[in-house]
């Protein structure tokens, strides 16, 4: 782990860079590169019949959850570690989900929601949950487009973050997100690996460290 530094965006967006050494970024880049691991086509429920499918690596036995990719699992404490020197959370918080995208030309996400909800007096109400979001491909050029789409607490206001490899981003899960598609410039799909955490106690609120 090289020396790291971070840049505060919003009270909801920080970006970080430092987070992985030049290997380990070639090591989990690896894992989009592996010809045995299968692919999955996916597509959010809100996009039209029309628009094109895009990927993520095959999680094993759950499409939803953590996953059984070892390389990916294995940073969890290191991220876990960023997120407390952050953001400065005083109570437990858990991984709740790894994710993965690969998207080539005009494969486009939807703007969506990370966020997860707890039961409290019998009642769904959301609670306090973030995603630390890689850029992992090992090589981009910002021509090729991909930016990462984030909105604010500010109505109307939207955060625009280039796609920089080895960079990370730490939002909040419950801010409408995107992940721009290639344009018709770029070289490479974009690759990015997304760990989310929420609060064990439900009645921890999406903004109580923000």
């Amino acid at each position: 782990m090289m020396e790291y530094s971070h840049s505060k965006l919003d009270p909801d967006v920080y970006t970080i860079d430092g987070v992985f050494s030049p290997k380990e970024c070639a090591e989990i880049y690896d894992e989009f590169l592996i010809p045995y691991d299968r692919i999955n086509a996916k597509r959010e429920y809100s996009v039209s019949k029309n628009n094109p499918f895009w990927f993520c690596l095959h999680k094993g036995a759950s499409d939803f959850g953590i996953g059984d990719n070892q390389k990916f699992i294995s940073y969890t404490y290191r991220i876990k570690y960023f997120i407390k020197k952050i953001l400065k959370p005083d109570f437990p918080f858990q991984l709740e989900r790894i994710n993965t995208n690969i998207q080539y030309q005009n494969q486009d996400s939807p703007f969506h929601l990370d966020g997860f909800d707890g039961i409290v007096d019998g009642v769904n109400v959301p609670k306090w949950t973030w995603t630390f979001l890689f850029f992992s491909s090992n090589t981009w050029n910002t021509e090729w487009g991909g930016e990462f789409i984030c909105s604010t607490a500010t109505k109307g206001v939207y955060r625009n973050i280039s796609y920089i490899p080895g960079r990370c981003v730490l939002f909040n899960g419950h801010l409408e997100h995107r992940g721009s598609a290639p344009n018709c410039f770029s070289e490479m799909p974009r690759n990015t690996v997304a760990w989310t955490f929420s609060s064990v106690d439900a009645h921890i609120k999406p903004d109580a460290t923000s």
